[in-house]
């Protein structure tokens, strides 16, 4: 409850920190783009009911757009521009094996979370809007902040 006695959605302390945290990672000039739908995203959640289509459609153009800021020549996000342009980043960030291979890991399931999202970026051909179930939504919601903001770490990073 706010200081003007306006009830908002939460899920817990976990999906605030994600929030805060992903937030401060993304608070510079040239992320507002990025910000701008993040914000939407957690906004969407905190209607009633919970609109968790709508979450996802912004979180899916937050990540988007600032995937396409750090490859501009990038069409979409999508898998097939993953491999192209992200994961040649990503091997200059670890030489190690671990470090490979765990990221090799990680960049699939960035992969998986993208066509996740599609489900519901994309339109059903529906008379009613299809809601996600709310579990999946803060899980996707939840994702795509940790992504946002691991992709804007290796934009800021200097090896990249």
């Amino acid at each position: 409850m706010d200081t003007d006695g306006c009830v908002h959605y939460t899920v817990d302390d976990e999906f605030r920190s994600l929030h805060a945290s992903a937030i401060r990672v993304i608070e510079s000039s040239r992320y507002a783009n990025s910000r701008t739908e993040f914000e939407a995203a957690y906004a969407a959640m905190d209607v009633t009911p919970p609109n968790g289509k709508v979450a996802i459609r912004h979180i899916f153009t937050a990540v988007e757009g600032l995937f396409r800021l750090m490859f501009n020549k990038a069409p979409r996000l999508g898998g097939t521009e993953i491999d192209k342009y992200l994961q040649p980043v990503i091997t200059l960030l670890g030489d190690d094996p671990a470090t490979a291979q765990a990221s090799g890991k990680w960049l699939r399931s960035f992969k998986e979370w993208v066509e996740a999202a599609h489900f519901y970026r994309h339109e059903q051909g529906q008379e009613e809007p299809l809601q996600p179930p709310l579990p999946l939504a803060v899980a996707l919601l939840s994702s795509g902040a940790v992504y946002l903001r691991w992709l804007a770490e290796i934009d800021k990073s200097p090896n990249s």
